[in-house]
């Protein structure tokens, strides 16, 4: 591993990435969210998780697949 650039803009895997950009990892991968975006991004996971939280209750409350399925939560 080389250090390329300090607090400049560098390109990661074809993905142009700016000092101040958001850069979340896991196990399932690699997410790039630029500064101007971020508020958009969140609110939108936001909006996922609720909906996750949502379906979560109807489970436990004993609702079917087929219930689960015509349900929206997003």
């Amino acid at each position: 591993m080389q250090t390329v650039e300090v607090n400049g803009t560098v390109q990661i895997a074809g993905i142009q990435v700016r000092p101040g950009d958001l850069v979340r990892a896991d196990e399932a991968g690699v997410a790039f969210v630029p500064r101007e975006r971020a508020a958009d991004v969140l609110e939108a996971a936001r909006k996922i998780d609720a909906g996750d939280t949502k379906r979560k209750k109807d489970i436990d409350s004993g609702a079917s697949i087929a219930e689960l399925m015509t349900r929206k939560y997003k």
